[in-house]
């Protein structure tokens, strides 16, 4: 499709992925009812106005805003971004000598050595703060084609966040997919005779196999937003980002910034 060049790597991966996710149910259950919108020439309308009235890139920035409200949200969890907490010395998911290094990095390209121990303690705020501008500092180092792991790993992050920022959406269109096709069967239903499972198997295999799987897809998609799309996986992504950001901190890159 070739609006979708309008968007980099990033944007497709951590923005317009979570958004189009968000409205698959819905979109395989309109199909799957209605199939001739893919050959007919409404389907090339709706993509048409899609792309002329910019509605993804709508999409992208409402995917965007709600995965930093959030972020917001995570931030209360978490008290402090992953990049963060990792250099402090008290946390210890890095060795004592590893992170020595990067501070030492850090403080040499800063030009301000960053806090000790004792300080961290005494103001952690403030220890923070110092932190925070180091990162900073290194994010802005490590932009660009040659570090594509960090962006990878970055847009991860990204996406896993902008898609819990879309969760509430994303259940609401499972439910209206499946509310939809239950109400068809409902219809369909003998009520005459009471409630009768062989009735119920009945009127279920009335659905054509492309109607079932959409409905299957409605399941398993409110089941993962349910049971994956979670604090922990967003969490997991954030500690991914930010080893692999830190790590730049022995590149030849970043020595050489």
């Amino acid at each position: 499709m070739d609006f979708l060049k309008n968007f980099d790597s990033y944007d497709l991966k951590a923005r317009v992925s979570p958004a189009l996710l968000t409205m698959l149910p819905a979109v395989a259950t309109l199909l799957a009812w209605y199939p001739a919108l893919l050959t007919s020439n409404v389907g090339a309308a709706v993509l048409t106005v899609i792309n002329t009235c910019g509605l993804l890139f709508l999409f992208a920035e409402l995917s965007r805003s709600q995965g930093q409200r959030a972020q917001r949200h995570l931030l209360k969890e978490w008290k402090v971004m992953p990049t963060t907490r990792i250099l402090r010395h008290n946390d210890d998911a890095l060795p004592a000598e590893v992170k020595a290094r990067y501070h030492q990095h850090l403080a040499t390209k800063l030009g301000s050595a960053l806090p000790t121990a004792a300080e961290e303690t005494a103001a952690p705020a403030a220890a923070d703060a110092r932190y925070q501008s180091a990162i900073y500092w290194l994010m802005e180092q490590c932009r660009g084609p040659a570090h594509f792991l960090i962006l990878n790993e970055n847009m991860s992050y990204g996406f896993r966040r902008n898609l819990i920022g879309l969760k509430p959406a994303g259940i609401l269109v499972c439910i209206a997919a499946i509310a939809a096709v239950g109400l068809v069967l409902w219809t369909r239903y003998p009520h005459a005779g009471g409630f009768v499972w062989g009735a119920v198997w009945t009127t279920a295999s009335t659905l054509q196999p492309v109607q079932a799987g959409a409905l299957g897809l409605s399941l398993i998609a409110l089941t993962g937003w349910l049971l994956v799309v979670r604090s922990t996986w967003v969490k997991e992504a954030g500690d991914l980002y930010a080893r692999r950001l830190l790590a730049a901190c022995e590149t030849s890159q970043t020595a050489q910034a």
